[in-house]
């Protein structure tokens, strides 16, 4: 196999975009499809590998499993060794499991599969913070390798037709699984959600660079300077153009990854020497950078995870790109000192990698285990006095697990709770906000002689109803039918209670009720007194629905949206609605934790103002204020800012008050936060 300089210069035209795309450069909205690229190319060298010396008879399984060993092991373990220290040092407890599931994974060349299981968003701001989720990419990249050559050398026996026949085959079934059927309804991975799918559903790019190499090898007409120099500048035009015209809100896998990939394709079939293109990828600088990239790869994401978690969210830009050259650095001394030592076989000897390997694997899947365990959360340096980690995990663990008795008939499911005996009945319906409070409600009503129904879930066909049911979230076609008939559903389950003394409605109202453009920006909010904005969820959009269908999207439908429920509530129950529970901005740990390394000392206090609540939830309370007054014989509120933030426009809202949390994270209450919900909901029943 001859090489091909360019093909280096290439692989820096893919790795550099990545890099720059994760530090946050928005001129390279679309860097990340750089790995496509890396997917393709890494195709056609391992299929003109294994073709050249099976033509050879030269072949030799176990040889290539330990050629790729040596390429990919080494680099791979030095990056996991050292992010164990700094993880250890800096992630909170909470995140060590997480952290310890992605090593193991990482090691055992596994993680795409576990990101895709965890359906964790590739483009979620969470997604930042981790030091591994690069080797995803990594993962199915090796698992390609594992699996190519066993079909190679069975394929072969048949000869080079059916070979060429049946990998032909086998690419059309897998590109209309991951790109045709992305045009039609649905993606074909959609079991997985759109998040999972972008971890798996690219085994067909690999397999595009497969039949590269063969058309290269068996079939590659000669062509003329002239149609080599349009291709190779098409080609690369195809894979630029992806780097700054696609962004997080293109659909990948999927038709559009034909953009980069093909263009790779003609890149490796047409940049000739005397092109071009071939004088541009055969830069010794690029070439430089190529030779680098898989370390570059391996180290630029830890570094920049890690900082992450020392700053808030955001890099700033200089120092993001004092970071991304830092990774070429440190990119450089581990391909000098580790990745080519490794390579050469006489200073590395078989036996030596193979041994070097298994033990590898056996350190990080063990390493790995003991990060998920009690132990290590329990012993971590970054623990707080004033915020106790396990009583967190308590209180998550148990967050809705407070019913006595369940019953569940077809579309609805409740539970009962507080005083079993008693004769008077509330009905609570809800999300996660009304399941942080329940403990507390749960204690109030025992002691005051209150039984509580929770309708825990109001179902069409065994799938759940939005608990604002005249929401819904990616309504996609196959379920328009499904989510139309919600509201009869809620009617007709809240009907069942009609002799309960009144209805109590909890949600986290404002990221249920909003259109595009407002009133609030996204899902997470940045908490401008803070500045700590630490996990931004990417805009999803509601959609309003009632009986007759799905509506536009305006900030009228979404106004009669929160009118058909709160008529659909009052109309059969006396109704206590419920505010919007003020919203942190960030997690008050990371926060508290944060400070401390700042300072050497716990916060006390920690607040903001309330005209960040107000000006959040402005759309929602609003409404809220004008159908109470419209309705006040039927529905009563439960206004939270005076008891959260008090009183005037100067008022406070507490996160933290005399060392102790009110919050869990940055939106659901601790126990504190959940005392105060239940006071104020209390004070409205009596």
């Amino acid at each position: 196999m001859n090489y091909r300089p360019e093909i280096d210069g290439l692989r820096a035209i893919a790795v550099l975009p990545v890099i720059l795309f994760h530090a946050g450069l928005e001129a390279f909205s679309g860097g990340f499809v750089g790995v496509d690229v890396f997917f393709v190319i890494s195709g056609y060298l391992i299929a003109t590998l294994i073709i050249s010396e099976m033509k050879a008879g030269d072949f030799r399984l176990l040889g290539f499993y330990e050629r790729r060993a040596r390429r990919l092991l080494p680099a791979l373990y030095l990056v996991l060794a050292v992010c164990m220290p700094f993880a250890w040092f800096t992630f909170i407890p909470a995140d060590l499991r997480d952290f310890g599931h992605s090593l193991a994974a990482s090691a055992a060349f596994l993680s795409n599969l576990m990101y895709a299981e965890a359906m964790t968003g590739y483009f979620d701001n969470s997604s930042e913070f981790k030091p591994l989720i690069h080797t995803w990419s990594l993962s199915l990249e090796e698992q390609f390798y594992v699996l190519f050559p066993l079909a190679l050398v069975v394929l072969w026996r048949f000869g080079i037709k059916w070979s060429i026949f049946f990998l032909s085959i086998f690419f059309g079934l897998i590109f209309f699984w991951g790109v045709l059927g992305s045009l039609f309804q649905g993606h074909p991975l959609d079991f997985l959600g759109i998040k999972g799918a972008y971890y798996v559903g690219r085994l067909w790019e690999p397999f595009l660079g497969v039949l590269t190499a063969f058309y290269l090898i068996y079939k590659s007409p000669e062509r003329s300077p002239a149609a080599n120099q349009m291709m190779s500048l098409l080609g690369l035009a195809m894979v630029i153009l992806s780097f700054v015209v696609f962004d997080k809100e293109t659909v990948i896998p999927g038709f559009n990854a034909l953009l980069p990939t093909v263009g790779t394709c003609l890149l490796i079939i047409s940049t000739k020497p005397g092109t071009i293109v071939h004088h541009l990828l055969s830069f010794p600088l690029l070439v430089g950078i190529g030779l680098i990239s898989y370390s570059a790869y391996l180290w630029h994401q830890p570094l920049l995870a890690f900082a992450r978690h020392r700053w808030f969210d955001v890099i700033p830009s200089q120092e993001a790109i004092i970071l991304c050259l830092g990774s070429f650095a440190l990119a450089y001394i581990s391909w000098r000192f580790v990745e080519l030592p490794f390579r050469d076989r006489k200073q590395i000897l078989p036996r030596t990698i193979w041994v070097s390997s298994l033990a590898g694997l056996v350190f990080f899947l063990s390493a790995g285990f003991l990060f998920t365990t009690d132990f290590a959360r329990s012993n971590s340096p970054n623990t707080l006095s004033t915020m106790d980690y396990g009583s967190f995990v308590s209180w998550y663990s148990d967050m809705g697990h407070v019913c006595d008795k369940w019953q569940t008939e077809p579309d609805v499911t409740w539970c009962m709770f507080g005083d079993l005996q008693s004769d008077r009945n509330v009905v609570l319906y809800g999300d996660s906000h009304l399941q942080a409070a329940i403990h507390s409600l749960d204690a109030s009503f025992k002691k005051v002689g209150l039984r509580a129904t929770w309708l825990t879930g109001v179902t069409v066909d065994g799938g759940n109803c939005s608990s604002t049911i005249f929401t819904g979230q990616q309504i996609s076609l196959w379920n328009e039918e499904k989510v139309i008939q919600c509201p009869d559903h809620f009617r007709s389950a809240l009907s069942k209670f009609q002799d309960a003394d009144v209805f109590i409605l909890l949600n986290r109202w404002s990221i249920k009720y909003f259109y595009s453009g407002g009133p609030i920006d996204n899902l997470g909010f940045f908490n401008q007194h803070l500045g700590c904005e630490e996990i931004q969820v990417p805009f999803k959009e509601r959609t309003p629905v009632d009986s007759t269908g799905i509506l536009p999207q305006t900030k009228e439908n979404m106004r009669q949206a929160i009118l058909n429920l709160l008529d659909s509530a009052s109309s059969i129950l006396p109704t206590l609605l419920v505010y919007p529970v003020p919203e942190v901005g960030c997690d008050p740990y990371r926060y508290n934790l944060r400070h401390k390394w700042a300072t050497g000392r716990e916060l006390e206090t920690l607040s903001f103002p309330a005209a960040e609540y107000d000006r959040r939830n402005s759309f929602v309370i609003d409404i809220f204020d004008q159908y109470v007054a419209e309705h006040s014989e039927r529905i009563k509120p439960v206004r939270l800012r005076t008891a959260f933030c008090g009183a005037g426009d100067d008022a406070m809202c507490s996160i933290i008050a005399d060392s102790k949390p009110l919050y869990v994270d940055d939106d659901h209450v601790f126990e504190h936060g959940a005392d105060l919900i239940a006071e104020e909901i209390m004070k409205a029943l009596m």
